[in-house]
């Protein structure tokens, strides 16, 4: 029974065959846009300022000897060509610096753009002559941005959940100090401290990094095994660029579970 609600719960993360026929055809009988068109669009059209014109998400760096620093990945937004001024981070504080493209290769060939879809590197090199960039600099979960996308990275997200498998239950206000699971009172100071809180690895893309969860807003207040619910999550260790409306998984030894992020909270520090 569990293993059945679990499925249906992921109705809402995974497109259907229905959904696929109806994006074929993005209008309905009466001329109106269809509700599968509406639904892909919802999240981006409630964050318009959000949504970089291009985007490029770095799985690997590597250095290369008489070219310097490469980086690739795969091209989810915008298009890229030789010689564009783009930005490059975010690093441990948030910032963002300017690069630029000096080549790139696809497939083992030189080419002057890539477009969405599309697994590329690209040879980079930073604009500012004084502060050239380094390989301790650089590291998975990076990005490359438009010159005038002004991107601003976060500590914190909200994300509707589902949990696929968890042998007990996820809920707020327990301590986990060596083998003892301590119950915290929200009045006591432990409650604000991030490490004291369930703390799964998210799989963001190419993000991966330990999340506290901070706040279960909505839905049960205790999750098991096919429960939903609306939570927030934090960062453990620095910033990142996460994009609303990303499907991800988060994980806690076999404790498995899928969500998609809703709302971008720059509040939370």
């Amino acid at each position: 029974s569990a293993a059945a609600s679990s499925s249906s719960s992921l109705g809402g993360f995974f497109p259907t065959k229905a959904d696929d026929d109806d994006d074929d055809d993005d209008t309905n009988n009466n001329g109106a846009p269809s509700s599968s068109s509406d639904k892909a669009r919802a999240v981006q059209q409630s964050f318009p300022m959000m949504m970089p014109k291009m985007h490029f998400a770095i799985d690997g760096v590597y250095e290369v000897r008489g070219v310097g620093l490469v980086v690739g990945g795969t091209l989810t937004r915008g298009k890229i060509a030789v010689n564009d001024a783009v930005l490059l981070g975010p690093d441990r504080a948030g910032g963002f610096v300017p690069v630029t493209i000096r080549s790139i290769e696809c497939k083992r060939q030189a080419v002057k753009e890539v477009r969405p879809g599309t697994a590329a590197t690209f040879a980079v090199r930073s604009l500012n002559r004084r502060a050239p960039l380094r390989r301790g600099y650089m590291r998975k979960g990076m990005v490359l941005l438009g010159e005038h996308d002004n991107p601003k990275a976060t500590r914190a997200f909200e994300a509707t959940v589902v949990i696929l498998h968890h042998s007990t239950t996820v809920s707020e206000g327990y301590v986990l100090l060596g083998r003892f699971l301590l119950k915290v009172s929200r009045r006591d100071w432990l409650a604000d401290l991030p490490f004291c809180r369930y703390q799964p690895v998210c799989h963001l893309g190419v993000v991966r990094q330990a999340c506290a969860l901070l706040h279960i807003s909505s839905g049960d207040s205790v999750l098991r095994t096919g429960g939903k619910a609306t939570v927030t999550f934090r960062f453990m260790y620095h910033v990142e660029f996460v994009l609303p409306g990303v499907t991800f998984l988060f994980r806690e030894g076999r404790a498995k579970g899928i969500g998609k992020v809703t709302k971008i909270r720059y509040d939370i520090k």
